[in-house]
């Protein structure tokens, strides 16, 4: 009896010695994990640019013993990017991401995030910061059109912006000009100004509607600096009523 007792100790110790063993295996045999890196680093910095699209791209790279899949590109509103291969890297392989950024009517330092997602198990969100800084001659204040409230028809009404100098040297600004509309505009300013650097320059038109209904407008502004040579600004506002007729008495 002690015999088959020692017997079934030693074959329970040996199956444990095995699963251990194939364990230990499974484990070793593990399958092997992508990893993500951004070739020259998170930041990708344009420097001194004019308003615009502005386009580039960034690479990144598998550093893993495994398959690497980029699984999304999650931008801010005015940026986009957008991956130029196949969604899998292999071990030691590239893929490039092309971006693009519209940099609206910002000006100065501006910092927007890109953040790639991916199947690298320790760094599975990777965020990329857009930069650039903004080189514009002037920015307009307080809304980028000219707004005409309670216009009427056949009656002068004034709207204004003002122009924002970020220069840091003085350019002309043009008399401004009537492109196209259904208003006859009367302009203020009939001969060219100097705009100093860092300085408010008022721009104020007189618009009389010929109609009732939606106004509408374009007013070219013009400048001698290259990069804002012309800009077309829209005149808006609320909808022009159609004239009171006065009830004339009759006679008996």
């Amino acid at each position: 009896m002690e015999y088959w007792l020692l017997l079934r100790a030693v074959a329970c110790v040996a199956v444990a010695a095995v699963a251990a063993s194939s364990l230990g295996l499974a484990q070793g045999k593990a399958a092997p994990q992508g990893r993500i890196e951004v070739v020259g680093g998170t930041t990708y910095d344009w420097g001194d640019v004019q308003p615009g699209v502005l386009n580039g791209e960034v690479v990144v790279k598998n550093v893993g013993k495994g398959d690497l899949r980029i699984l999304e590109l999650r931008a801010s509103c005015s940026c986009t990017g957008t991956l130029l291969a196949d969604s899998v890297i292999k071990s030691g392989g590239t893929a490039t991401i092309s971006l693009a950024l519209t940099t609206g009517s910002s000006a100065g330092r501006i910092h927007k995030p890109l953040v790639i997602l991916s199947t690298d198990p320790t760094t599975p969100s990777v965020k990329l910061e857009l930069t650039a800084n903004i080189r514009r001659a002037y920015t307009i204040m307080p809304f980028e059109f000219f707004n005409v409230m309670n216009a009427q028809v056949g009656k002068e009404s004034v709207a204004g912006i003002n122009i924002i100098s970020l220069s840091d040297s003085s350019f002309t600004l043009f008399p401004p000009e009537l492109v196209e509309g259904n208003v006859d505009v009367r302009f203020e300013r009939t001969t060219p100004v100097e705009v100093k650097p860092r300085s408010i320059t008022p721009v104020r038109i007189f618009v009389t509607p010929r109609k009732p209904g939606e106004m509408r407008g374009k007013i070219r502004i013009k400048t001698s600096r290259p990069e804002a040579a012309e800009k077309i600004i829209e005149i808006t506002g609320t909808n022009v009523p159609a004239s009171e007729k006065k009830n004339t008495p009759v006679r008996e």
